[in-house]
């Protein structure tokens, strides 16, 4: 084949793209859609970006792919909802209904009677679109497709005729699942899950804000249980670590204020916390290599004030008090009873 040959291949193969993406384009613009209007724009991007290339190959591939994507079955039964059958003829089969529910409206899936019956869609006029199931007519339960942002719900349809939303999807990949007030917040149990963050929240809302009880799982050595509220842990629970360290006691805030933070290699604070989770007032250190316990008072992790030191092996202690460099006064009591003065320690 000469130059001249294939220049002419490609001409009528990029007027064919052409050609293409303006019927796509209709398609998207009209209600009877048989795939996603995001399905059909990733279409019209790739036909246009193809068409640009020079491989007529790769250009016929692209505009098989588009036309097998658009392609509209008509099925065998096509009425309008006002002129719909009503005999008794307990038929079942595949057909569309213009202006269902509402003008401008389209149905397609099941029927029966006339009526939508089984799995169907409804395209409507905004492009939001239904899936789910129906009976004689009536929405059951399916998902809702919201076009204009990506979001998504599923639910169902209660007796009064109105959509009770049992999972929201969100185009950023969270999402919500449980119980929703008029608002479409969390109201009662519920899961959330956050993408970003590669979180999942479970546990009591009220009106969207966390509380009573829950669990955040950032993945499965890593996560926290107990009382909380919009800001995190608040009450009492326990946080573990990646690294399999624990705290557990009271939290304020997301805060851990006083518990016990055990390492491990079983050796653990235990008192009260500073917004560093680092001993401060009142606490214990238990080292379980050295085999020795410390109680007294502490500043900010550092040990300041009086406090006493026992040696669990042999019963041996050490009391006295602290200065703010880290020098001990104070004596030393064996096991025997002799007692000796320290100046340091």
């Amino acid at each position: 084949m000469g130059i001249k040959e294939k220049i002419e291949q490609l001409r009528a193969a990029r007027n064919k793209a052409d050609e293409v993406i303006k019927e796509v384009e209709r398609k998207l613009k009209t209600a009877k859609l048989s795939i996603s209007p995001q399905t059909l724009k990733n279409l019209i991007k790739k036909l246009e970006d193809t068409r640009n290339g020079s491989d007529i190959k790769t250009i016929e591939a692209a505009i098989a792919e588009a036309n097998k994507a658009i392609e509209w079955k008509e099925p065998k039964k096509q009425i309008s909802y006002k002129e719909a059958p009503t005999e008794n003829n307990n038929e079942t089969y595949q057909g569309i209904l213009i202006d269902f529910p509402d003008k401008g409206d389209c149905y397609r899936g099941g029927m029966k009677n006339g009526k939508p019956h089984g799995k169907g869609e409804v395209i409507y006029l905004n492009k939001n679109r239904f899936e789910g199931d129906f009976v004689n007519g009536i929405f059951q339960k399916g998902s809702y497709y919201t076009v204009n942002n990506g979001n998504s719900q599923v639910g169902y349809y209660n007796e009064q005729g109105k959509w009770v939303a049992e999972k929201y999807n969100y185009k950023n990949g969270d999402w919500k699942e449980g119980s929703f007030d008029e608002n479409s917040k969390l109201h009662g149990e519920g899961i959330e899950y956050y993408a970003n963050k590669k979180r999942k929240d479970t546990g009591e809302y009220e009106h969207g804000a966390r509380i009573g009880k829950g669990k955040m799982e950032w993945e499965p050595k890593h996560w926290y249980s107990g009382e909380w509220n919009s800001k995190g842990s608040n009450g009492q629970g326990e946080y573990h670590f990646p690294n399999g360290n624990c705290q557990k006691g009271n939290f304020v805030n997301g805060i851990f204020c006083s518990g016990k933070y055990s390492y491990t290699d079983d050796c653990y604070y235990e008192g009260n916390f500073d917004e560093n989770s680092k001993l401060h007032g009142e606490g214990t250190y238990y080292d379980a290599t050295k085999k020795r316990k410390y109680v007294g008072t502490f500043e900010h992790g550092k040990r300041i004030g009086k406090g006493k030191i026992i040696y669990l092996k042999n019963g041996m202690t050490e009391e006295g008090e602290w200065d703010d460099i880290g020098v001990y006064k104070g004596k030393r009591t064996f096991p025997d009873g002799r007692i000796e003065a320290i100046d340091s320690l």
